[in-house]
């Protein structure tokens, strides 16, 4: 085999994923950086879904305290929100009934909360990126963390034009180099290069990691003015009592309602 020529890139900060968090943490740092020295860094974001927000749990309730921080008014006014909580609960769930608790514990409270679609918000994120100077680009999986003595310099793309069994087919390409003075790793739960990182620097020896899974519907219904603003938090049914988890019935809009379950990854 033949050494493989692959294509460099030098930036100054690469992101791997386009999630809310990567998003964020990329407009933060642009808006700090230009405020300080009025200067633009050039950040690229990779993200290996076909569009941002590909990967991400549609349907979702906002708290908007770190909102205020990351974004000024106008950008606030402009998200695309579905609806804002105005009534909330708590209901225990068994087989045949629900019962609803007579208040709701402050951990839980949810009125005055933004409903969004996760997916809408994400790429609105992305938008507000791309004007403040970052580079997005959709479709692009980062495969491997470039090192030099220890240190991440960067990150490799992987391969185009390879079939299932690893041949290359007429149209490949082989995956540039990023070369970049900062990662930002933000690939979501279990991340493939968070979690070679993690694993060969043992960072997560003092904080060991919980994980859950969660599944979601977005039903149709016919419209109803009451329902836009409701968040239902449940526990209970279908899970007993040793499992750690819950559902939520969000009221998008007037038509649509998000149901959702979330079980730790823990149970038996």
């Amino acid at each position: 085999l033949f050494p493989m020529n692959r294509d460099s890139m030098a930036v100054d900060i690469v992101c791997v994923g386009a999630g809310v968090a990567s998003l964020a943490a990329t407009l933060r740092l642009l808006k700090r950086i230009r405020k300080a020295s009025g200067r633009r860094p050039h950040v690229v974001v990779l993200e290996k879904g076909a569009f941002v927000g590909a990967h991400v749990l549609s349907g979702a309730m906002i708290d908007p305290e770190p909102l205020s921080e990351l974004l000024d008014e106008t950008e606030r006014r402009s998200m695309p929100v579905e609806s804002v909580v105005s009534k909330d609960g708590v209901c225990r769930l068994t087989p045949r009934h629900a019962f609803r608790l007579p208040w709701v514990p402050p951990l839980m409270r949810a009125k005055g909360f933004p409903l969004v679609s996760l997916t809408k918000f994400t790429q609105y994120l992305a938008k507000l990126c791309e004007a403040a100077g970052a580079e997005i680009y959709t479709g692009f999986a980062a495969v491997e963390l470039l090192k030099d003595s220890g240190r991440v310099v960067g990150v490799r793309v992987g391969d185009k034009g390879v079939d299932r069994n690893g041949q290359r087919k007429s149209n490949f390409e082989a995956g540039p180099h990023i070369d970049a003075k900062a990662v930002l790793l933000g690939e979501g739960a279990d991340g493939v290069l968070t979690e070679k990182l993690v694993a060969n620097s043992k960072l997560a020896a003092p904080n060991s990691q919980t994980y859950a899974v969660g599944i979601k519907e977005l039903i149709e219904l016919p419209a109803d003015p009451k329902r836009a603003g409701t968040a239902l938090h449940t526990f209970g049914y279908p899970l007993d009592g040793q499992t750690y988890g819950g559902g939520f019935l969000y009221g998008l809009n007037t038509t649509q309602v998000a149901v959702g379950l979330v079980v730790a990854l823990a149970y038996r």
